[in-house]
């Protein structure tokens, strides 16, 4: 190229070329001949980049990595696409892809398209990196949360978060895979056991194995679910008959069918008998069930009684008190009939027998009360209390000198108005004393606010004295056992127009013989039919007679009867008989106008020494109480 250049010169007559102008005219040579000029003729796309090599040049074939700008492109012979980046191939670069200019180290990936376009040499299937490509991008892939790298096929479960760390497509609120949430880690969960796929709600439950299958939450000790657990199955259990709800150690013993043991006392003609309240007494005298409209009264007399806050009352007529509606609970409280003594009085003592009468709104009780301290007497007093207004009024009647119990007392309201009270001393010589009264006498707050008084010596040596009005309207009556003339049922007609001595009248009837009575009853039923009911000791029998005909003795085997009471199921006609025996038992009969129908044992735990029975309404159920010395049971009865 130099040669031209300088035969050039020569023929155009220059004859010398200096330096200088050569060096500035330099750039338009061609030197290796490829046509391209280092100037590019001024065009700067046809510069000849390397003029020292004829296969280098713009326009020129490319050959990519050899270090050789072969098109004069001036572009790193590294970076193929352009991207700033040379290939990671070829040199030490970062271009996983160094054909496509949006494929380069920390480029943007759009995940899933099967491009590694940030050359971070990770699968683009698998966002979190956690080594498994994505579920719902591939047909291959176990990621079921891709953006997760805690959660894929396999990985450690942790349940109840709501997460399904190991991709197994369960239930995370659901562990042992049963179909039912757990209950304890949802609101709408019913697996009461999660770690065991054989109890949920619904399963079937193998009773007694100590297991809620079915988690209906119930014992499984107590198949029937009445509250009282096998006492087959367990150690401390109690139900003698899990298969049926209605038998366990609460239920009411029924009856009507004495084939089942309806409250597990051991026999279907036993009854159990209880005492839960903290109510309790010393020195009871006796006991009495009453009626009202809603409530059963049980009225006891004692030496001394102690209500549920601690206080200790002494000479005391109390008388607690149930729902008709809840006869089954504790006592729902408690009436004082008497005056409440909170001082013990040295000498004085509670007879034997008391009675009382219960109204609505209204409880007479009458009690005997003996001094000895200074002078002896024996008071026989009524007391009126009014509860709507706590007004109590009381008359008392007193004979100086004795201090023989009075075993029994009647008290009975008569048709005019009038209150009959006879307390009977069954001591060798007999006494009844007698005291007749009204609310008017009571009103009037005077001293000696009764009618007549009068005691009868030597009369009788009355056991049992029951006062009680008569059949057809007639005159009340007064029935005893004389065991002074020959153990005689006896009963002594009242005169209820009495007002004063001269015109009180008692004349006594003998009408059967042949008896050692302990105890008496006697009531007149809602269809006017007289019945009464007495313990014989001498030949271990219960006499019962309706209308002064007797039905047919109930034996009692070896053990003689003692105290006794009657009432009268009005629902079915049927008289119930309630009786303690010489050994501190007690026992139920029942009976129609035919005779006696059935009896059962009273299974108390205490010695019985006095027993009260009642019929709320002449219905259902009736409530047995018996009392020992300080001590009370009572049961519920399901009558047949």
């Amino acid at each position: 190229m130099k040669r031209l250049l300088l035969a050039s010169i020569l023929l155009s007559g220059c004859n010398w070329v200096t330096q200088k102008n050569f060096e500035q005219r330099s750039d338009e040579l061609d030197d290796d001949g490829d046509g391209f000029t280092r100037d590019g003729g001024g065009d700067s796309a046809l510069v000849d980049c390397d003029d020292a090599n004829s296969e280098i040049h713009p326009g020129a074939d490319e050959v990519w990595y050899d270090g050789v700008d072969s098109d004069c492109a001036g572009d790193d012979d590294f970076d193929q696409d352009g991207d700033g980046q040379q290939s990671q191939a070829e040199a030490d670069g970062t271009d996983c892809d160094d054909t496509n200019p949006t494929i380069f180290l920390d480029a943007p990936d759009a995940w899933y398209d099967g491009v590694d376009s940030d050359c971070a040499g990770n699968n683009d299937f698998d966002q979190d990196g956690d080594g498994q490509s994505s579920a719902s991008q591939t047909s291959e892939g176990t990621d079921c949360n891709d953006i997760d790298a805690e959660v894929y096929l396999g990985a450690d479960e942790t349940w109840y978060d709501g997460v399904d760390s190991d991709c197994a497509g369960d239930d995370d609120f659901d562990q042992d895979g049963d179909g039912q949430r757990a209950q304890a880690h949802t609101v709408d969960g019913e697996d009461c056991d999660d770690i065991d796929d054989t109890i949920y709600l619904g399963a079937d439950d193998e009773w007694y194995d100590g297991v809620d299958s079915d988690c209906a939450g119930d014992d499984d000790f107590d198949q029937d679910v009445d509250g009282y657990r096998s006492a087959i199955e367990t150690g401390d259990g109690d139900d003698c008959d899990d298969s049926n709800s209605d038998v366990n150690p609460g239920a009411l013993e029924d009856l009507s069918d004495i084939s089942i043991d309806h409250d597990c006392d051991g026999a279907g003609d036993s009854i159990a008998m209880w005492w839960d309240s903290v109510l309790s007494w010393e020195d009871i005298g006796s006991i009495h069930l009453g009626e009202t409209t809603d409530r059963i009264y049980l009225s006891i007399t004692a030496e001394r009684f102690t209500d549920s806050s601690n206080t200790t009352y002494y000479d005391i007529g109390v008388a607690p008190y149930w729902s008709k509606s809840n006869l089954d609970d504790l006592p729902a409280g408690v009436e004082f009939w008497s005056s409440t003594d909170l001082v013990e009085t040295s000498g004085r003592f509670v007879t034997t027998g008391h009675a009382v009468r219960f109204e609505d709104d209204r409880i007479y009780g009458v009690m005997g009360i003996i001094d000895t301290d200074s002078s002896v007497i024996r008071n026989l007093r009524l007391y009126r209390n009014i509860l709507s207004t706590s007004e109590q009024e009381s008359v008392a009647v007193g004979i100086t000198g004795v201090s023989a119990d009075l075993v029994d007392i009647g008290f009975l309201k008569d048709d005019t108005g009038n209150y009959h009270v006879v307390g009977c001393d069954p001591t060798s010589n007999g006494t009844f004393q007698y005291v007749l009264t009204n609310d008017a006498h009571l009103d009037d707050g005077l001293s000696g606010n009764f009618l007549h008084q009068q005691s009868f010596n030597g009369l009788a040596r009355p056991y049992g004295c029951v006062a009680g009005t008569q059949a057809s309207g007639s005159s009340p009556q007064l029935w005893f056992a004389d065991n002074n003339n020959s153990s005689n049922l006896r009963y002594a007609t009242l005169n209820e127009n009495a007002s004063d001595s001269s015109s009180i009248s008692i004349s006594v009837n003998q009408t059967f013989t042949g008896t050692t009575v302990e105890d008496i009853d006697h009531l007149v039923t809602t269809t006017s039919e007289s019945w009464v009911v007495m313990t014989d000791s001498a030949s271990n029998q219960i006499s019962l007679r309706k209308n002064l005909n007797e039905l047919g003795p109930l034996s009692t085997g070896s053990i003689a009867p003692m105290a006794i009471d009657l009432a009268e199921d009005s629902t079915n006609g049927r008289m119930w008989i309630a009786w303690t025996d010489a050994i501190f038992g007690a026992h139920i009969a029942w009976a129609d106008s035919s005779g006696f129908l059935g009896s059962a044992v009273l299974n108390t735990s205490i010695q019985a020494e006095d027993i009260a029975i009642a019929i709320p309404d002449g219905g259902e159920k009736a409530v047995v109480i018996v009392a020992g010395d300080s001590q009370v049971e009572m049961t519920v009865i399901q009558l047949p």
